[in-house]
């Protein structure tokens, strides 16, 4: 890291690595980026967005599987409850990525759910079930983007309820 730049702020020091990617791009020549190298990554991400409905489906069984398992032994902060929010995690990770940005929206609000969580009764099971079944709405409707105003209205929905229950309301 010769590059780097590094702040003193007092108590931590702030590292700026360098950013030395616009020096490895080739404009020109046999390497160069063109716009046909574009056209092509973008077919390769667009062809993966519909692998990426089958992956979800399962991981949206993985989900089923974990939320079913969290029920039956309920345990706030041990592993079950974790199981949720890897599978949580990944979606939230992963759908934007593929053109379906309210998976990733919904993921986002469960993991924000779990991590509010103190208690696991029937309200919060009911709260991590309702994330569960908005998922599988959005994937067996194929709605992708962020769902328009439909799709806001949808995950302001889930935040309010998160709020409502993480208030103890």
């Amino acid at each position: 890291m010769n590059d780097a730049k590094v702040e003193d702020k007092g108590t931590h020091e702030v590292i700026q690595p360098p950013t030395n990617l616009a020096a490895k791009l080739k404009v020109s020549g046999a390497e160069a980026l063109t716009p046909s190298a574009f056209a092509k990554a973008d077919k390769i991400i667009t062809d993966m967005g519909v692998l990426y409905g089958e992956e979800a489906r399962k991981d949206l069984a993985r989900l089923q599987a974990a939320v079913d398992a969290l029920d039956a032994h309920r345990d706030p902060g041990g592993d079950r409850l974790k199981a949720v929010m890897r599978v949580a995690l990944d979606l939230k990770g992963q759908g934007a990525s593929f053109g379906y940005d309210l998976i990733t929206a919904v993921g986002a609000e469960l993991c924000r759910f779990i991590d509010r969580i103190g208690a696991l009764g029937d309200r919060e099971m009911e709260g991590i079930r309702l994330h569960l079944d908005t998922l599988k709405l959005v994937l067996a409707k194929d709605l992708r983007g962020d769902g328009g105003e439909a799709g806001r209205e949808l995950v302001d929905g889930l935040r309010r309820m998160v709020d409502k229950l993480s208030a103890g309301g």
